[in-house]
């Protein structure tokens, strides 16, 4: 997440801010996109998977974004859509950004390089 905070200009209040407001929204997304699926609503929740991408490299986690990218390159292109890798991908970055505005939050993030790994 150095890269995150490099992108705000070493502003790591407002990359905590960043941080909890996209733990808030996403944290759940992986059940909302298998009720889009179970629902036959493929194009929502392929939409839904866009938003998180670009979301997810705004604030560095390059790994989430590359789950909700290939999940949304499934379900665009009708093959076989399992989420377990995406939810699992999910649920571990929203634990590291937990950690991450947990540990820093006096100043945003922590400038422990170890902690603010994405």
């Amino acid at each position: 997440m150095a890269g995150a905070r490099n992108r705000l200009g070493g502003n790591t209040v407002l990359l905590g801010e960043l941080l909890r407001a996209f733990a808030t929204e996403h944290a759940h997304c992986a059940a909302r996109i298998d009720a889009l699926l179970r629902d036959q609503r493929p194009a929502t929740a392929a939409a839904e998977l866009h938003r998180l991408k670009s979301a997810a490299r705004i604030i560095g986690a390059q790994a989430l974004a590359q789950a909700a990218e290939a999940l949304e390159s499934d379900i665009r292109h009708g093959r076989l859509v399992d989420s377990t890798a995406f939810a699992r991908v999910l649920a571990d970055a929203v634990s590291v950004i937990g950690t991450q505005v947990t540990v820093g939050h006096d100043h945003g993030v922590s400038d422990r390089p170890d902690a603010n790994r994405s």
